[in-house]
Parts: structure tokens; C-alpha cells; sequence
């Protein structure tokens, strides 16, 4: 299974020496919450003292140390280890570590770039400008369990507006006047929602989107659309409808509820598959 942050731990071409902060640029976080496990590769040389972390950039390439974990024991040399660690982590955040000894596997050509430098900067808050290999990257990544919300409300106005949200978002909503506008969603969202006025309008949404909704005046409205999406509309709606001002690389399949109950089996499953702790049903 492909890593949700950094690279993926594979032998690669050479090994990075102990003693740097190392932060992998390639494949920053798209979903906030937290990393429960990691992937990493030693080299040649038996990894010991290893610490790691999230980072997220303050200027250029400033960055700040978001949370971090000390690793017991050591990752044995030609090793390809999983370790279970609680980070936090955000939208953009990258993933970094520090070792006191051995090698890590790297690549110096083929990726997005790896920031370093020569000293231990990877406790929370710690904060300093790093040099960059600008097409580096190093034998570590981790996996996101992603932060769920659950928004239960009834809204009058604007409704329900949400300026960013990530991971998998919730939505149980009536709404009058603007009803529920999205500017940026991702990846996973769920609105069983009645709305009138300008209904629900999506500036930017990926990549899995189902909505069951009854709306009036403007009905459905998406901006933009982008990305590997995959757009649910269970939806009855009167004035504009459903409109389209740009829609890239997504399809929008709108159903009846008898067949939204089989699909709807079929997601039930994939969620259980996927994160058996976080399972919604519509």
C-alpha cells in the first residue's frame, strides 16, 4: 500500500549518514490527522537513536517541527521495518526523522527534493532553514489516519460554510439562505442535506464526493471539480438545478435511491476494508 506522506521504503541508489534532521519534500499530507505508522529502509548500517516527526514550511524552506516520536529499538541493516507512531499532521506537512547512528536509504535524482541539515531539529516547535538536495528523498514514509467531522446542524443565512476541510467531513444539514458552501473539501465527503436559496455549492472538491439532496432555487452548484473524483448526486432540484462551471477529470452519476441502497452496501464494505473504525452510513 502506497504511503500517505513521504517516500516509499525501497532500496535505492545510495545511503544519507547519521546526525541530520532529514525531511523528505516529496508527497506532503493531503488529509489532516495522524500518521499511525511508518515505513523506513536502513542502508548498510544499523539505524540507532532514530526520532521522527511532521514539519510544515514557515518560509521558503523554513520549517517548523509540528510533533515527533522517538523510535525504540534499532532498524537492522538492509532492514524494511514498520513502526506504529501517534504524529500529528496537517495538509501540506511533511515527514522527516533523525538517527544518532547507521545509514538510511536515498535517492539523489527522480524525486521532489530533501531538505537537511546538521543537527538535531525535530522536537516539537523546534524551527530553523534548511539546505535542500532539490531532487532527493530518503527511505520514509508513514500512513494517515485521517480526522473525521461531523457537522449536525440547522442554519439559517449563510447555512453552513466551511472555508477547508480535509479527511473524511460528515454533513447532516437543513439550511435556508445560502445553504451549505464549500470552498475546499478533501478527499471524502458525505452531505445528506436540504437546502434552499443557493443550496450547495462546492468551490473545490475531491476526490470522493456523495450527495444526497433536495434542493430549490439554485440547487446544486459546483466551481470547480478536479482531480480523480468520483461525484455522487442523489438530488431533486428545482431553478438551476445542478450547474457546472468547470469539471476536469470526474464523472457525476445521479441515481435514484432504490440504487443509491446497493452502492451505498458496496461503500459500506470499502469503509469497513479501509478504516473499520470510522464507518458512516448515509
Amino acid at each position: 500500500m502506497a504511503v500517505d506522506i513521504g517516500c516509499e521504503a525501497t532500496d535505492r541508489t545510495g545511503a544519507f549518514a547519521a546526525g541530520y534532521t532529514l525531511i523528505n519534500k516529496t508527497n506532503p499530507a493531503i488529509v489532516s490527522g495522524e500518521v499511525t505508522s511508518i515505513d523506513i529502509a536502513a542502508a548498510e548500517n544499523t539505524i540507532n537513536g532514530l526520532r521522527v516527526g511532521t514539519f510544515y514550511t514557515i518560509n521558503g524552506d523554513t520549517l517548523k517541527c509540528r510533533d515527533s516520536e522517538a523510535i525504540p529499538g534499532t532498524i537492522p541493516a538492509n532492514g524494511h521495518v514498520t513502526k506504529a507512531v501517534s504524529l500529528a499532521v496537517e495538509i501540506g506537512d511533511y515527514i522527516g526523522c533523525y538517527f544518532t547512528s547507521g545509514s538510511l536509504e536515498r535517492d539523489m535524482a527522480g524525486l521532489q527534493g530533501l531538505w537537511y541539515y546538521l543537527n538535531e531539529w525535530i522536537d516539537p516547535g523546534d524551527e530553523g532553514t534548511y539546505y535542500i538536495f532539490s531532487d532527493a528523498g530518503i527511505s520514509l514514509g508513514g500512513y494517515i489516519t485521517p480526522t473525521i467531522t461531523i457537522v449536525e446542524g440547522s442554519a439559517a443565512g449563510e447555512g453552513i460554510g466551511l472555508a477547508s476541510s480535509s479527511a473524511k467531513l460528515d454533513i447532516l444539514a437543513q439550511a435556508l439562505g445560502n445553504g451549505i458552501g464549500l470552498s475546499q473539501s478533501s478527499p471524502y465527503l458525505i452531505i445528506p442535506a436540504s437546502a434552499r436559496g443557493e443550496g450547495i455549492g462546492l468551490g473545490t472538491s475531491s476526490p470522493y464526493l456523495i450527495i444526497p439532496a433536495s434542493a430549490s432555487g439554485n440547487g446544486i452548484g459546483l466551481g470547480q471539480a478536479t482531480g480523480e473524483i468520483v461525484i455522487i448526486i442523489l438530488a431533486q432540484a428545482a431553478g438551476s438545478g445542478i450547474g457546472e462551471a468547470t469539471a476536469q477529470a470526474f464523472r457525476i452519476v445521479v441515481l435514484t435511491y432504490e440504487e443509491f441502497a446497493a452502492l451505498e452496501a458496496r461503500i459500506a464494505e470499502l469503509e469497513l476494508a479501509l478504516e473499520p473504525k470510522a464507518h458512516f452510513r448515509v
